[in-house]
């Protein structure tokens, strides 16, 4: 886990997220990246409870961990969809985000001809649908597992 924070920007915060509990940071995955800043790092709690559908549109890094001991030990962090963009118009680019130790239900990429969502890492999840992405090339996917 040392290596993420290293990866991440000195001024970076951590911000933590929990659908079950009143005493994280935040209670809504999309919440959480809609008021980081780039480059801050998001832990996510365990749950029963999918943390459902978000859009990514600036480097962030997810990670996926038990964070508060009120759940089971068959619980993940589950996210039904993930969409990483990279639209000149809005300014914004998902490139050099971190997702790892989830379950993914879907992962997409959205971005204008010829400008790739670029250098994701995406480590240890549990992909149930094979992603619809651009090209994948400059990203480094490393010990996920297909359902």
């Amino acid at each position: 886990m040392l290596l993420f924070g290293v990866c991440t920007s000195i001024n970076a915060q951590a911000i933590y997220v929990c659908n079950q509990s009143n005493n994280a940071d935040f209670n809504s995955l999309q919440d959480a990246i809609n008021q980081a800043s780039h480059g801050d790092s998001i832990y996510v709690n365990l749950s029963h409870e999918s943390y459902g559908e978000i859009s990514i549109t600036k480097k962030v890094v997810l990670i996926a961990k038990r964070i508060f001991t009120h759940e089971s030990n068959n619980a993940s962090a589950k996210i039904d969809k993930i969409i990483l963009e990279k639209i000149i118009d809005d300014n914004s680019d998902a490139s050099h985000s971190v997702i790892h130790g989830f379950e993914i239900n879907h992962l997409m990429t959205i971005a204008d001809p010829g400008n790739f969502v670029k250098n994701v890492t995406l480590t240890s999840n549990q992909l149930n649908y094979r992603p619809n992405t651009h090209s994948t090339e400059t990203w480094k996917i490393a010990n996920n597992k297909k359902n």
